[in-house]
């Protein structure tokens, strides 16, 4: 069947279909129905696009089957849920891709308990669709609240893909407050992908949620917002088994941070692992083939890091069947037997640079090859190695390079794609040095702002703005400085000269910027 109303409708009275003891209310709780089953339909538009009501409390509404429909373009909640046991939640498409009249996005709402509920196989996504959201746009990709399972009827959400999260406000993934005790988040994945200023969350649970189990799954960020972002944002430590994920967070902008335990940012995996979870889990990009709408990794080092599950969820989310050591998030996932490494990472020094990979697949041996930029494959220089990292020698200072790298299979062994980097200056900073003129070591800001986008610093670093030489009218941005640290400190000496700048540049309006800039000090230094 078909139930649809008006698009442009956005009242609360209007929704696709509504299980409730009021005629005038879509949300009114009360035993309204017991066995329904709704499946293969689609409903579009409406306040709600698909509102089942049961009691706020035992003895709950029973046995509902709510499987293969669609819910689309609704104007706030797509699935609301409340008060169901042992109901089945099973392949429904939940998404707003059509609708103009935007506002925040609950793709699956519950609440007031649901005992024995299999939440399975759904796919939430595209909140926005094609039209540009507002900055204060806001997702939930699931909200459940006081959602209480019991001990031995506890509430499932399994092989569930939460994905293309297009909106520029707030997203939290998958979101479970209040006391929604004995939950079971196994096997799903979530990848957070947007832009704006909004917080980011893949995962999100409450202090109040106890007995809950967090195995299995992939929650992954790749979001260039400028607000906070988490992979996974738990309110306490206590009460929660969270093992074998995969936590993901790797979005190229500041504010980015692995996870938060009761409101501590926590920016690396040990961090997470002494805090008591994901012992047997990992910190890595999982490599989606699209991580906006295919969500197969391509990771072969997650691979079979999931727990056995096999008794709740054998199958995922294609329908294949698992094995006792399960790969995380929704999907099986074949891998290439000589696929090169998707994840490497380059450090260079002067005339050194030291190259490190994660492997793709178990191997012995591996091929490094390279040379200038831009150089043809397979007539570069060439080494091997047994370790997944490697230092090359010999390179010439401020000088760009290609690295390629490969495991030994024999001839079907194929290069990974070329990783350019650039060596440093061969003089690295460490003492005191002067600033302000044409005989300075440093004729102006911009002069050592450019020493340090190609070197670094030795030790600590003290430079004297000399006396009455300003004031400088130019735009100083600092980026990340290699060498620096606790130790190796730089201090910036105005001597009370003026460094001024007007920028034109809406974009880039200050006049000293910090961008990934650690342990620098300015003194007596008027800016404007």
């Amino acid at each position: 069947c078909t139930f649809e109303v008006d698009l442009a409708a956005s009242a609360v009275a209007y929704s696709a279909f509504v299980v409730s003891t009021s005629l005038t209310s879509a949300t009114t709780a009360g035993q309204a129905a017991h066995d329904l089953t709704i499946t293969n339909s689609e409903f579009i538009g409406g306040y709600y696009g698909l509102a089942l009501n049961g009691p706020t409390g035992a003895p709950f509404s029973q046995n509902y089957h709510i499987e293969n429909n669609i819910v689309r373009d609704f104007h706030f909640y797509g699935m609301w849920l409340r008060g169901l046991e042992n109901a089945i939640i099973d392949r429904n498409d939940i998404y707003r891709d059509q609708r103009t009249n935007i506002t925040t996005f609950y793709g699956m709402y519950g609440t007031n308990g649901m005992p024995g509920t299999m939440i399975t196989n759904n796919r939430i996504h595209s909140p926005y669709g094609s039209i540009t959201p507002p900055a204060t746009a806001l997702m939930y990709g699931t909200f459940f609240t006081t959602v209480p399972g019991t001990e031995t009827n506890p509430w499932f959400f399994i092989n569930n893909q939460i994905y293309n999260t297009n909106t520029n406000g707030t997203v939290y993934g998958l979101y479970v407050t209040g006391t929604s005790d004995h939950f079971r988040a196994y096997h799903n994945t979530v990848s957070v992908t947007t832009a704006g200023t909004g917080t980011i969350r893949a995962a999100w649970v409450g202090s109040t949620v106890t007995n809950a189990e967090v195995k299995n799954n992939i929650f992954h960020v790749n979001s260039t917002s400028t607000g906070a972002k988490h992979a996974i944002y738990i309110s306490s430590a206590s009460s929660y088994e969270i093992d074998h994920n995969v936590i993901s967070n790797v979005s190229p902008v500041g504010n980015s941070f692995l996870a938060n335990i009761n409101f501590g940012d926590i920016s690396s995996f040990e961090a997470w692992q002494d805090a008591g979870f994901d012992e047997n889990g990992m910190s890595i990009n999982p490599i989606f083939v699209n991580e906006q709408n295919d969500l197969v990794p391509q990771m072969g080092a997650i691979k079979g890091i999931g727990a056995d599950l096999t008794a709740v969820a054998p199958l995922d989310f294609d329908g294949v069947q698992r094995p006792s050591n399960p790969d995380p998030g929704v999907y099986q996932f074949e891998i290439d037997s000589c696929a090169p490494p998707f994840v490497v990472n380059v450090t260079p020094g002067d005339t050194f640079a030291i190259v490190s990979w994660i492997p793709n697949v178990p191997t012995e041996t591996w091929h490094i090859e390279y040379g200038p930029a831009g150089y043809t494959v397979n007539t570069g220089i060439f080494a091997t190695t047994t370790e997944t990292s490697f230092t090359i020698n010999g390179l010439l200072p401020e000088t760009s390079y290609d690295v390629y790298i490969r495991p030994d299979c024999g001839t079907e062994s194929q290069w990974g794609d070329a990783v350019n980097f650039s060596t440093l200056c061969l003089f690295l900073l460490e003492g005191t040095y002067t600033l302000g003129n044409a005989t300075a070591d440093f004729e102006d800001f911009t002069a050592l702002v450019d020493f340090f986008n190609c070197g670094g610093v030795a030790g600590p670093v003290v430079i004297e703005v000399i006396p009455n030489s300003g004031p400088f009218n130019e735009q100083v941005i600092f980026g990340e400085i290699p060498g620096s640290s606790e130790v190796n400190t730089i201090t910036i000496m105005g001597n009370n000269n003026t460094l001024e700048y007007l920028s034109t540049n809406t974009n880039e309006r200050a006049t000293l910027k910090l961008n990934g800039t650690s342990h620098m000090t300015f003194k007596h230094l008027h800016i404007k």
